[in-house]
Formats: C-alpha cells, structure tokens, sequence
C-alpha cells in the first residue's frame, strides 16, 4: 500500500514538471520574456571648433568678436596684435607675441588656425615675396603640428595720404602670393577683397569702420562654415 501512493506521488510530481514545459499534453507552460537589449547611450553633443586668430590690427580690430557672434557652436581666440608681422609670431618677438609659434599653438589647444598677415608688412615696406615666405613658414608650423590652416586675404583699402599706390599696390601682391601659397599648401584661402569699402567707411586710412568690420567679418564666417561643411562630420 505504501509503494502504492509512493509510485502515485512519483507520478504526480512528473506530470506537473511535464506541464511546467509546456509537455505531456497539458495546456502550455510558463514561457520566459526575454530580457529587451540595453538602449544604446545617446550620442554625444558636437564639441566646440576652436579657431586660434593670428594676424595684426586688421584682425584685432574687432574681427574675433564680430566672428564669435555669427559662429555659434564654436570658441574664437584672439591672438592678434596691432602691427604685428607673420616673422615676430614665428619667432616669438614681444609685444607682437610671447612665445615662439610653434610653442603658442599647441598652448592654444585651438583645432583651426586663421592667419591674416600682410598689411602691416605692406605699410612697413617688406618685400611681398619675404612676407610670403614668412606666411609660408606659419603655415608649415601648424600643418606639422596637425592643425587645420586658413589664409585671409587682404581686404579692398581704398586709397588715401597713407595708403599711397605703391603701398596699395605692394598689399595687392601679398594677397597674390598668400593665394598661391595656400594652394601649394592645400589649405583654405578667404577672399576679402570683394567686399566693398568706401572710404567714408573707414575707421582711419588703414582700418575699415564698424560698418564695413561687420561686412568682412560676415564674409570670413559664412567661408569658415562652407570649408567646415566640406570636412568629416566632426569638421575638425
């Protein structure tokens, strides 16, 4: 009689464990939910371009801030000085600049470079071919150094008692050499010089007014975004 309900009881329990899967005829058993996939993390927010600006009072003038303001979703640094020549930022020669070039752009942490030289060079009398090369090496520094480069030409300065011909004429042959250089170099080139200026616009014989500042800077910006649009989707 007790092997009788031992064998019963035996039997029971396989026939619930037959249920429980979904076996020995009985109705289905418990199907486990799996478990849903992680959501993948969102993506991360596009970081700042930071553009480092060298160059003399052309771009110290209120260029960088004018940039700022219709560049939203990237940094502009200043690193201009009024009178400054491309040859006293390779090498670092105060007040025009405190560290040698190479040294100031890995400080920068800057993504771009933009370089605007020239017009000084031209007041001072240089050679366009010496301004040229001392460009040349700027760019050469920051290319080694895997930054992004632009050139910004000269800009259309009407004549005036300070900008005679020969001096305009001197500015107009930099502009020509710093195409050419940024082509061999493969780098960005801004054109300025169809942007129009009349002299009544100008702050004092080399310096445009706000006005016209607001013109030039419009122009370097809607070209900074075209060249970015043309990159990776990182744009840097």
């Amino acid at each position: 009689m007790i092997a009788l309900l031992l064998t019963r009881r035996l039997w029971l329990l396989a026939a619930a464990a037959l249920a429980a899967c979904g076996g020995g005829g009985g109705s289905p058993g418990f199907v486990p939910v799996p478990t849903p996939e992680p959501a993948p993390p969102p993506a991360p927010a596009p970081r700042e371009i930071v553009y480092a600006h060298y160059g003399d009072s052309l771009t110290s003038g209120g260029t960088v801030p004018r940039l700022q303001a219709h560049m939203p979703g990237s940094v502009h640094l200043d690193r201009s000085y009024g009178g400054s020549h491309a040859r006293h930022v390779i090498d670092g020669i105060e007040p025009w600049a405190s560290e040698p070039f190479a040294q100031a752009i890995q400080r920068d942490g800057a993504d771009w470079i933009v370089l605007r030289f020239g017009g000084a060079e031209a007041l001072a009398g240089m050679a366009p071919a010496e301004t040229a090369a001392d460009i040349d090496v700027l760019v050469g520094i920051a290319l080694a150094a895997g930054k992004r480069v632009a050139v910004v030409g000269a800009f259309d300065v009407p004549l005036s008692e300070t900008v005679t011909p020969e001096i305009r004429a001197v500015y107009l042959d930099i502009d020509q050499r710093m195409r050419a250089l940024a082509a061999s170099r493969g780098v960005p080139y801004i054109d300025v010089l169809g942007v129009p200026i009349a002299a009544d616009e100008m702050h004092d014989p080399i310096h445009p007014g706000p006005a016209a500042q607001e013109r030039v800077a419009v122009e370097i910006a809607e070209r900074l975004a075209e060249i970015i649009k043309q990159l990776p989707e990182d744009g840097q």
